[in-house]
């Protein structure tokens, strides 16, 4: 999955009264085969912060790894919820070891 689709699906950007808060949806597993979502406060900035910086800070989140990881064996940045560790995603992990979800 590319970064602009990351974007798309797992960040969000809201305006409330009194700040900017940028989301980002976690996923953690209520069973094996069952995915919860939740959208997350990761980042609050002031109301008028450019859009420049909110898209800089978008950026740190993609590779903050509280929410995104890259596999070594793939090269593909996934959610967090859907890495097996911190450095291998669950498909590799499933594909090529064995591990079975």
């Amino acid at each position: 999955m590319n970064d602009q689709r990351l974007i798309q699906e797992f960040i969000r950007v809201e305006e409330q009264l009194r700040e900017i808060r940028i989301y980002v949806r976690m996923i953690r597993w209520s069973g094996p085969c069952t995915p919860i979502s939740e959208w997350v406060i990761a980042k609050t900035c002031p109301l008028g912060t450019s859009s420049v910086v909110i898209e800089e800070d978008i950026m740190k989140l993609l590779v903050d790894q509280r929410f995104f990881g890259v596999c070594e064996e793939c090269h593909d940045r996934k959610p967090s919820g859907r890495m097996h560790g911190t450095t291998l995603c669950q498909s590799c992990a499933s594909q090529n070891h064995g591990v079975v979800y």
